[in-house]
């Protein structure tokens, strides 16, 4: 139930850390990031922890960061923003979490652009998708 200080407008920071980070150590890093670089009130901070965060190989992190199950997760993280009116999100990637990310972003085998890159067109090109 937030609120954003400026009426009307919230926007999104949403953090993919590393692997073998607790979730402990991601909100401490966020909350550290968003202290120093003095964000406004009205950017929400959020951490995208993949499923493969708890894996202890470093390769079958890779494997899970990168699933279809680890990019449901993420779209409905940025289908409930959406539903929530917020319209402008920003990224923030350290070290695997760019895997989740690039995953997230690829289009499918057959070339239609992925669920998230869907999410982040106007609603114009999302209608024109559906044409």
């Amino acid at each position: 139930g937030w609120k954003s200080s400026v009426e009307g407008h919230a926007e999104a920071l949403i953090f993919f850390p590393g692997f073998n980070a607790s979730v402990n150590t991601c909100l401490k890093r966020l909350g550290q990031f968003m202290t120093i670089a003095s964000f406004p009130a009205y950017i929400k901070p959020f951490v995208f922890v993949n499923i493969g965060a708890g894996v202890s190989t470093y390769l079958n992190a890779i494997e899970t960061a990168a699933s279809e199950e680890s990019q449901n997760a993420l779209c409905q993280l940025l289908e409930g923003l959406l539903d929530a009116g917020i319209q402008n999100v920003h990224l923030l990637t350290h070290s695997m979490g760019i895997q989740t990310l690039m995953a997230a972003f690829a289009d499918t085998k057959s070339g239609e652009i992925s669920r998230v890159s869907k999410l982040f067109l106007s609603v114009d090109e999302r209608n024109e998708l559906k044409d």
